[in-house]
């Protein structure tokens, strides 16, 4: 497995025990304390799956699909890591202001959470370009002796 696969796989953990707990935390706050309980759930639900679920298919994908040149198999680190960067620092964005935005409804919350949005836009997308290439048909003779 590939370090940033590795890396990848790692933050989805993270994300999954991270979301686990505030989502135990927020239940047990409600019953005790008789908080409310809907400011959290968005931001919970999008550290399970942005952060937990669609990063351990980005970190399988980057790893399992198929590889066509030799000299950069997987197609630039430096895109791989800049998409992780922009997904994950758009996802702990998004999950610090969503709750915030509840209690404090300004324009400035607003545009940071717009903001958080367009980074994990960006960072799909910066996956999305490296990726691709890598989804070419195989050349006609290859998929006849495939076939043989």
């Amino acid at each position: 497995m590939p370090p940033f696969s590795r890396h990848t796989a790692r933050l989805c953990f993270l994300y999954l025990t991270l979301a686990m707990g505030l989502e135990a935390v927020r239940w047990t706050a409600s019953w005790l304390w008789d908080t409310p309980i809907w400011p959290w759930h968005r931001a919970i639900v999008h550290l399970f799956f942005v952060g937990g679920v669609m990063q351990i298919i980005f970190s399988v994908a980057y790893w399992m699909f198929p590889t066509p040149r030799k000299d950069q198999p997987r197609g630039p680190l430096g895109l791989a890591y800049a998409s992780l960067a922009a997904l994950n620092f758009g996802l702990l964005l998004r999950a610090a202001v969503e709750p915030m935005l509840f209690f404090y409804p300004r324009l400035s919350l607003q545009i940071l959470l717009v903001s958080a949005a367009w980074l994990q836009w960006l960072g799909v997308l910066l996956f999305l370009l490296l990726i691709l290439p890598r989804l070419q048909p195989r050349p006609k003779k290859q998929v006849e002796d495939a076939r043989s």
